[in-house]
């Protein structure tokens, strides 16, 4: 751990997680700390690339180094946010969780994001999940993936088609997708180029009963200190759950909206408020931004925006700057109900498990009981922001 240290107190966290581009990391750190009342954690991936923390962060930055690769589509993505979440719930007094990628970037001024979530009577906004059941095929006849993704069991397939011929390995992977397509036991997953794929087989029993059901959808999460502290006692009341997802494939899309929408006293609003693109939803990746989007993204309304790369173009985050009237300005000093104090950065190495004076399980999940909330006045841009239905 890196970083400050100590308990703080900030009204938003930015809970960034990457593994790539540092100096472009660093540049959206110190851009999110423009608004009082800030603070950035950043669960970086050190087995890919370093961060060193970047100057000017006024002790508002911290830095949770793991130095053990993290696969995408796997079980490690969904481990690394509890542990990035437990690690603020248990050092910093917040109010506001944002997660975002080290290559999100903000649409508006982080004092706007400030003011919209701190007047919101919401706990959480996230793009609004599918509900998933156990069917063999789709509505349009093919296999039913979002099935497939979470009612099997997934192991690691050794990678020897790299040593086959082109022609091997192309009738290896025919002869796996004919066998998914007719029966309902055996499923194999392609996972992305540097992740070995994976080999399901169907579960006889899952955790997708008496009353608690699957859902699935982005992981880009804005969530109330509320919704977080569920999420955590989640985990620590249901290991089985967590077991189980394990197993699975892109189990963060699935676990932590699953956790929320079987939640019914958090008040959801189904808008994750972010702007990304697939343009080839086969990937699993959103589309590069560059300048020439920079007209839709400024009409789009969403407070945040993915994926953008430095390195193949830097002209858009420069553009993006400018609309939002940023220059090299150091952060500004948080405002909050107590005084923060300037601390120094420190390299001492510090235990990645939450510190807390008691267990998470402990913690009320609500201060206030929901009815009790004022009605907020601000909505997100785009639509009303209305509860709608979880069914």
């Amino acid at each position: 751990m890196r970083g400050s240290g100590g308990p703080e107190a900030c009204d938003i966290v930015y809970l960034i997680h990457s593994h790539k581009n540092p100096d472009q990391v660093g540049r959206l750190a110190l851009r999110l700390l423009t608004c009082p009342g800030a603070r950035v954690v950043i669960h970086h991936d050190e087995a890919r690339s370093h961060l060193d923390l970047p100057p000017n962060a006024d002790g508002r930055i911290d830095i949770i180094d793991h130095t053990r690769a993290i696969e995408w589509g796997t079980f490690s993505q969904a481990e690394a946010i509890i542990r990035s979440l437990a690690w603020i719930d248990g050092h910093l007094d917040y109010r506001w969780v944002v997660f975002i990628s080290g290559q999100d970037y903000p649409l508006c001024s982080p004092r706007d994001i400030r003011g919209f979530l701190m007047a919101s009577d919401y706990d959480a906004f996230i793009q609004e999940p599918r509900l998933v059941r156990y069917r063999f095929q789709s509505d349009s006849g093919s296999r039913d993936f979002w099935s497939a993704r979470y009612f099997y069991a997934y192991t690691r397939l050794p990678r020897i088609s790299q040593g086959l011929p082109a022609a091997a390995t192309k009738a290896a992977h025919n002869a796996m997708v004919h066998l998914r397509t007719w029966q309902p036991w055996i499923f194999h997953w392609k996972m992305a180029p540097n992740v070995a794929t994976r080999l399901g087989v169907r579960r006889l029993r899952h955790p997708f009963r008496d009353g608690f059901r699957c859902y699935v959808g982005s992981d880009s999460f804005t969530w109330r200190c509320t919704a977080v502290r569920a999420v955590l006692a989640f985990t620590e009341r249901r290991p089985d759950v967590i077991a189980y997802y394990r197993h699975a494939i892109h189990p963060s899309e699935s676990l932590f909206n699953s956790i929320l929408m079987n939640t019914l006293d958090l008040k959801i609003h189904f808008d994750n408020l972010r702007y990304d693109r697939f343009g080839n939803v086969e990937t699993g990746h959103p589309d590069i931004l560059r300048l020439s989007d920079l007209e839709d993204l400024l009409a789009s309304g969403r407070q945040l925006a993915r994926k953008f790369d430095a390195g193949i173009d830097d002209a858009i985050l420069d553009s993006l700057d400018r609309h939002i009237g940023w220059s090299e300005t150091v952060p500004e000093r948080p405002v909050s109900g107590r005084a923060v104090p300037k601390r120094p950065v420190s390299g001492r190495a510090v235990s990645e498990r939450p510190v807390s004076g008691r267990p998470v399980s402990e913690r009320p999940v609500s201060g206030r009981p929901v009815s009790e909330r004022p009605v907020p006045q601000p909505v997100p841009r785009g639509g009303e922001a209305v509860p709608l239905s979880r069914e």
